[in-house]
C-alpha cells in the first residue's frame, strides 16, 4: 500500500510537468510570473487540479533537464572598423618597392 501511496503523490507533479513541457514547446517566457500565470490558466482549461507544492515539484522536474525562462542574451557587437590612416601608395611607388625586393612584374 505504501508504494501505491507514493505513486499517487508523484503522479500529479509529473502530469503538471508534462503540461508545462508542452507549454514551453510553443511559448517562451521572460519571467516566472508570466510562466506560472499562463500555466495555471492552461491547467484550469484542462480541468487539472493543482497545489502550490505540486507546481513547485513539477517546475523542479522540468528545470532539471531544460531551461525554462528565455534568457535575454546580449547581441554580439562588431568591433569598430580600424581607420585607414596609411597614405595611399602610387603605382610608381609600388613598382619601386617591388624592385628593391627583387620582384619583377
Amino acid at each position: 500500500m505504501q508504494a501505491q501511496h507514493q505513486h499517487d503523490i508523484d503522479s500529479q507533479p509529473r502530469l503538471l510537468a508534462k503540461v508545462l513541457r508542452d507549454l514551453l514547446a510553443t511559448e517562451t517566457f521572460a519571467t516566472y510570473a508570466d510562466l506560472v500565470d499562463v500555466w495555471k490558466t492552461r491547467l484550469a482549461r484542462m480541468r487539472i487540479g493543482w497545489t502550490t507544492d505540486d507546481l513547485t515539484r513539477a517546475l523542479a522536474l522540468v528545470e532539471s533537464n531544460r531551461q525554462v525562462l528565455e534568457v535575454a542574451r546580449p547581441r554580439p557587437t562588431r568591433p569598430a572598423p580600424i581607420a585607414d590612416t596609411a597614405p595611399r601608395i602610387t603605382r610608381q611607388d609600388a613598382t619601386a618597392l617591388l624592385a628593391t625586393l627583387g620582384i619583377r612584374l
